[in-house]
């Protein structure tokens, strides 16, 4: 099949490939609530799992074009976007977001001077993208990882939760 975005040239979708993913994404969830009741398994473990598994490095029964990597961008944005929603913002208020905050700077500090000595020893080309890439991505991730877990119920949530507002609120990028 072959789609045509916009202006942009055809792109050509492997419709089993996406498919395979599709169902490879409600197995995982499906995965995960049955194990769930046992152990507390993040479903995006289980899609990591069989992502792994389906794809060109085990069995190659799904493999990657434009298409899918749209998707894959497409969902990690989402992953992202949707980490924020995950903040209770009453549960943050006063010494978990003020933690967090400087949490945050230390981390802010950290990320730009070690990007700064990589770029000043010439294995990165950007300390500012070095920098930013080190400080403003692994909560993004964390966050939804722990509500899965249960985790976002607990004193930590709310340590997690101040550090990733005060991220997403000082993110220059």
């Amino acid at each position: 099949m072959r789609l045509i975005l916009g202006a942009a040239a055809p792109i050509s979708v492997d419709e089993g490939s996406f498919m395979l993913i599709v169902v490879s994404a409600a197995v995982a969830a499906i995965a995960a609530t049955a194990v769930g009741s046992r152990v507390m398994v993040p479903v995006v473990v289980f899609e990591l799992l069989l992502g792994i598994i389906i794809g060109p490095q085990v069995l190659a029964l799904a493999e990657p074009d434009r298409f899918i990597e749209f998707f894959a961008n497409l969902g990690l944005g989402m992953l992202f976007f949707f980490a924020g929603y995950e903040i209770d913002f009453v549960r943050i208020r006063g010494s978990p977001l003020r933690l967090g905050a400087w949490g945050w700077l230390l981390s802010l500090i950290l990320a730009y001077g070690i990007g700064g000595l990589l770029a000043w020893a010439g294995i990165v080309l950007s300390l500012v993208y070095t920098g930013s890439a080190m400080v403003t991505t692994a909560i993004g991730t964390l966050i939804p990882i722990l509500s899965d877990v249960g985790e976002m119920r607990t004193r930590l949530e709310r340590i997690y939760s101040a550090r990733a507002r005060s991220a997403s609120s000082g993110r220059c990028c």
